[in-house]
C-alpha cells in the first residue's frame, strides 16, 4: 500500500500542520525513528518541514501520533519523502506532497459596471440636493485576489 500526505495548496509563509499515526503491530517494543528527505535529490529535508517526535520507542500494539510540520518559505512543487525505520524491523515510506504558491492581490480594469443615470429631479425635495446622476460610461475597477503558481 502507498502512503500519502498532501498539504494541499499553501501560501509562502503559512504554517501548516498535519497528524500522521503509526502503529506498532510487532509482539515486541520497537524502537522507530524518523526522517524527511527530498524526493528529489533524496537529501534532507531543510528547516521548513519537520517531524515530532522524530524517534523513541513505542510499544507492542500501540499507536502514535506524529506531527508533521510545514512552513515554506519559496514558491515550489513540494516532493518530499517520510521514512520510518525500524530497527530489526522493515522501512515505511510516506509521500508528502505540497503546491506552495505566492498570493498576490491585483488591480483588475478589465471588469466594467455600467451604471444607469440616476436623475433626482423626481423627488420632491432633489432640488434641495446636488445633481448626483452617473454618466453610464463609468469605468469601476475592482479588486480581486489571485493565486500565482510559480
Amino acid at each position: 500500500m502507498k502512503w500519502q500526505l498532501d498539504f494541499g495548496l499553501v501560501r509562502v509563509g503559512w504554517k501548516v500542520i498535519r497528524q500522521v499515526t503509526i502503529r506498532n503491530t510487532c509482539d515486541v517494543t520497537a524502537r522507530y525513528k524518523m526522517r524527511l528527505i527530498s524526493a528529489n535529490t533524496g537529501e534532507g529535508w531543510g528547516s521548513t518541514m519537520t517531524v515530532t517526535p522524530s524517534k523513541g520507542m513505542l510499544e507492542y500494539g500501540r499507536s502514535l501520533s506524529l506531527t508533521v510540520k510545514f512552513s515554506p518559505t519559496d514558491p515550489q512543487r513540494t516532493r518530499a519523502t517520510l521514512v520510518l525505520e525500524v530497527d530489526g524491523g522493515i522501512t515505511q515510506y510516506m509521500t508528502i506532497r505540497s503546491e506552495v504558491v505566492h498570493a498576490q492581490v491585483c488591480l483588475s480594469t478589465n471588469v466594467v459596471s455600467f451604471l444607469p443615470n440616476l436623475p433626482l429631479a423626481m423627488s420632491s425635495y432633489a432640488s434641495r440636493l446636488p445633481d448626483l446622476s452617473i454618466d453610464a460610461t463609468q469605468l469601476i475597477a475592482k479588486c480581486c485576489i489571485v493565486f500565482l503558481r510559480l
